[in-house]
């Protein structure tokens, strides 16, 4: 009964609504839409349109080291199935390690909330890798490099920070005026390529999200979907890097299963 009353295409808006219509026929609804011209000011659209140019503006910011995500999957925060021999899904040499001793990951299967790595790389360098699908550091063995911190880079990264106040104008109006005049609690830069993923999630908060080069795909369900999502009580786990000879290897590196779990989605959409 619920879903009948959610629309099964998402609005496709011309213009950009007014902060009443906003409000109440798509964020009173929980209703999604995609927004033509909604942020046409922003200096972003020409002075991000390519790769040398991103490059360059992230260099007249003084700093040219970016904080970027890799992982051998190219996804963010992720659940994976660890069978207590081998993680599902990735090649059969990424060990797994538990800090409680607990090798077996509980003899019978474990679901592992797995972060990505997060390093410090030069701009040009990650740009290049996305671009020609090259290792941004030779030393890490096979992965995919995502920028997609979500920690208001933005607007604290210094190789970013510039690019914000110089290319991004404020939020739009629609929204700032429905918000009573509150600004963006975070302002994130994500860049990727077509191997860069967002593990299927929920969140608390509105988000707005404008393209300003390439596609970004979303897959969206509705509220009341939410037991389709299967949320499971995951093993929180990082992945790290072992630097061993001939050449370095991948680790997941899980806290004790004594340890409080981590509620996440175990639905794979790319998979269905």
């Amino acid at each position: 009964d619920t879903r009948a009353c959610v629309p099964r295409d998402v609005p496709r808006l011309a213009a950009p609504p007014s902060a009443l219509a906003f409000a109440t026929e798509y964020l009173a609804k929980n209703i999604p839409f995609v927004c033509a011209h909604a942020t046409d000011d922003w200096r972003a659209h020409a002075a991000w349109s390519s790769v040398d140019k991103v490059a360059e503006r992230a260099r007249a910011s003084g700093s040219s080291v970016i904080r970027v995500n890799v992982a051998p999957h190219g996804r963010g925060d992720a659940a994976v199935y660890y069978t207590g021999t081998r993680v599902v899904g990735l090649d059969d040499d990424v060990d797994v390690v538990f800090d409680g001793g607990d090798d077996d990951g509980g003899g019978e299967g474990t679901w592992l909330f797995v972060e990505p790595r997060a390093v410090d790389v030069d701009v040009d360098d990650f740009l290049r890798s996305l671009e020609n699908g090259v290792a941004v550091d030779e030393r890490i063995p096979h992965y995919r490099a995502y920028a997609s911190m979500q920690n208001d880079n933005l607007r604290t990264d210094p190789a970013l920070r510039a690019m914000y106040e110089e290319d991004v104008g404020e939020a739009p109006a629609f929204a700032t005026e429905a918000f009573a005049g509150a600004q963006p609690d975070a302002v994130n830069l994500w860049i990727g390529n077509d191997g860069s993923q967002t593990a299927y999630h929920k969140d608390y908060y509105e988000n707005f999200y404008t393209v300003v080069t390439g596609v970004k795909i979303f897959t969206l369900r509705p509220p009341c979907d939410y037991a389709m999502m299967r949320y499971t009580p995951c093993v929180p786990a990082k992945f790290e890097i072992v630097d061993d000879e001939p050449k370095p290897r991948w680790r997941v590196r899980c806290a004790s299963l004594a340890e409080p779990r981590v509620s996440w989605s175990v639905v794979d959409v790319d998979s269905h």
